[in-house]
């Protein structure tokens, strides 16, 4: 499992994660670690890409050269964490993704409602701790950066369950979206998304900032998950790998 975080918070908060379930992790403070340093012993690497304050083109070269780097070195599966805010180059950086991986589609789903964030009609709604709130326009926001098509799988359809998932990213998907930005208001709206994973048969990438602990399957602790590299397709823990 390869996490990609683009400051040194990220990597540990989300490496900690796959840690406390018992899956030994290592954190790397830079990606030019990764060239020299993969151990075969350790399930979880955790990412460090320094790139939140690049600005935007060096932080899509430096993505897509680390992604790069592990497709050629064998069988992983990959966990993109952003910032719950989306500070930094989000979309930069998921342009990087595009150019290396070649996946069909990015699913965004950035809610972390534990942590006070919410989506809906493509809008992430921030609860500070004092009791301030923000909003900001993601969907807006995402395509005054890209050239791409974004659109927005709304809260209605996520609670309708994996298969309304699957026939609404298949529609958006066939007018052209490439970039689906999802709701969630609730963590049983996140929670989906394993399902839909299970259930999705076309090439896509998913990217996102919540707390995912819950969708970590029982008994994860004793399996590391393996996968083949090549075409991108959503796996158990987000994001896989495969032909």
């Amino acid at each position: 499992i390869v996490i990609i975080a683009d400051d040194l918070t990220g990597a540990c908060d989300t490496g900690i994660k796959f840690h406390n379930v018992g899956l030994k992790t290592r954190v790397l403070t830079s990606p030019l670690a990764v060239g020299s340093f993969l151990p075969p012993d350790v399930p979880v690497i955790s990412v460090n890409t320094c790139s939140r304050c690049m600005p935007a083109e060096q932080a899509k070269k430096v993505v897509g050269s680390l992604l790069a780097a592990l497709h050629d070195r064998g069988d992983f599966y990959l966990y993109k964490k952003v910032d719950s805010v989306l500070r930094g180059n989000v979309m930069a950086e998921i342009e990087g993704v595009f150019d290396t991986l070649r996946p069909d589609f990015v699913i965004v789903a950035s809610a972390f409602p534990e942590n006070g964030r919410y989506v809906r009609g493509g809008v992430l709604h921030i609860c500070g701790p004092q009791g301030q709130k923000d909003t900001l326009d993601v969907l807006r926001l995402f395509q005054s950066q890209t050239e791409r098509r974004c659109a927005r799988i709304d809260l209605e359809v996520v609670r309708e369950g994996a298969k309304a998932v699957c026939a609404r990213a298949q529609e958006l998907f066939g007018g052209g979206a490439t970039v689906l930005l999802a709701d969630a208001w609730e963590q049983k709206d996140l929670d989906i998304w394993p399902k839909w994973s299970r259930s999705w048969a076309a090439a896509a990438f998913r990217w996102e900032a919540p707390d995912w602990r819950r969708a970590l399957p029982q008994g994860s602790q004793q399996k590391t998950p393996r996968c083949r590299h090549g075409k991108i397709r959503p796996g158990l823990l987000h994001w896989s790998l495969s032909h």
